[in-house]
Order: C-alpha cells, then structure tokens, then sequence
C-alpha cells in the first residue's frame, strides 16, 4: 500500500505532461485510477464465464473441490503479484536513493526497507 501511495503521488506529476487543460489531465486520471481498482473485478467475472464452470448448487462434492483448488489459486496467484510489484518498487526507490542521493543515504532507505 505505502508504494502504491508513493507511485500514486509521483504520478500526479507526470500525467499532466502534454494536455494542454486542467480538465483533459483530471479525466484521464480519475478514469485510470477507477479503471485500476475495476479492472480485477471485471478479469474475475470473464474469466469465470469464459471457463463454463458449474456451481456447487447441486451438493456436487468434485466441483466444490475444484472451486477450492481455483479459489487458492486465485489467491496465491494476488499474493505473489503483489510482491512482485512492491520489490520491484523497492528496488526503484533503492536504486534512486543510491544514484540521487548517494551511497550513505542509500544505505540508510536499504536498512529502512529491510527492517
């Protein structure tokens, strides 16, 4: 969350680069951060009706089972997205630090993130 807020914030600077209004810049935005949290919801759904599979209205203990299996995968597939994402942010403020600031403050953000 605290790199998605950092990432957030660097990018009110940069989407106003090339519009020529405050109104074309706040569209763009607001419709990018609303697509952003829609967009998981709307995989989920296509995906769900693109598979053909069946619900476990019927007490059937085979699709129950594999609805588990799918639901875990969904799950440790988020978690490791996740990761991926904020390492890789991680690994840009590290990388920042040391080539802006300098080895000594770059030390101090990698200790900060580490513990």
């Amino acid at each position: 969350a605290c790199a998605f807020f950092l990432l957030l914030f660097e990018a009110t600077h940069l989407i106003g680069e090339g519009w020529a209004t405050e109104v074309d810049v706040l569209w763009r935005w607001g419709a990018m951060v609303l697509a952003g949290f829609a967009l998981p919801a709307v995989i989920d759904v296509s995906v769900h009706t693109g598979s053909g599979e069946r619900t476990c209205q019927d007490g059937d203990a085979a699709v129950a089972a594999a609805s588990e299996r799918r639901s875990q995968a969904r799950l440790i597939g988020a978690v490791l997205l996740g990761d991926f994402f904020h390492n890789l942010c991680d690994g840009f403020f590290l990388g920042a630090a040391f080539k802006g600031c300098g080895t000594g403050f770059g030390w101090g953000v990698t200790l900060g993130t580490v513990l």
